[in-house]
């Protein structure tokens, strides 16, 4: 897949385009109607090492909105702070954990206005990344059918990666192999504690 929509270059003014090409950080730019038009060589071995591709470009592959990509809770927060970095011309930084079944990891988000109102740059760094220890050597032998919603798709937690319940739908369980291994069913969404602590505002 190529990374960027023809004419990107065009837009960075005052970013220079290796810069964030180069770049070991997760990168990714969104277009000013907040559509996927940029994806660096760190996004897609991210995407790759953590088994998201070459499914992830399938799916929303540029010119995708970005709230294709992340729908729900989640979604509706960023895209009211992306539409506000455009709107105030000032860079925006948040923290979010995205964890896999063996690494505890949590992110630095910093996203940049184009100069222009051309679109967003949203830079990805890991802040803090560790092993997660097992405590015993059990292996969590998951049942799809306790997952599987009315809409024939399991909801997993897009931030901390636990799995929806689908008769207790206030239980998240973690079930490592469907960290490492998504199934063809799994939607993504926000479970309510992720969403209490990363993304709902002190008052």
């Amino acid at each position: 897949m190529d990374g960027f929509i023809k004419n990107f270059e065009t837009k960075l003014s005052g970013i220079d385009f290796q810069t964030i090409e180069n770049s070991k950080h997760s990168i990714f730019g969104l277009s000013a109607k907040l559509e996927l038009i940029y994806f660096n060589k760190a996004w897609f071995e991210f995407a790759l090492l953590n088994k998201g591709e070459p499914s992830v470009s399938t799916r929303f592959p540029l010119g995708t909105p970005f709230q294709n990509a992340i729908t729900g809770k989640l979604g509706q927060f960023y895209v009211e702070k992306f539409l506000n970095v455009m709107k105030c011309g000032q860079p925006w930084y948040h923290e979010y954990e995205c964890s896999s079944s063996r690494t505890y990891r949590i992110f630095h988000q910093g996203v940049y206005p184009l100069k222009k109102g051309e679109g967003l740059i949203v830079v990805n760094s890991i802040k803090i990344e560790k092993k997660i220890r097992r405590r015993d050597g059990a292996v969590f032998s998951p049942k799809k059918k306790d997952y599987i919603q009315e809409f024939g798709l399991m909801t997993q937690c897009s931030n901390c990666r636990r799995m929806q319940r689908a008769n207790q739908s206030e239980i998240w369980d973690w079930v490592p192999c469907w960290v490492d291994n998504i199934p063809k069913e799994v939607s993504h969404s926000i479970c309510p504690i992720c969403f209490d602590f990363y993304w709902t505002p002190i008052k």
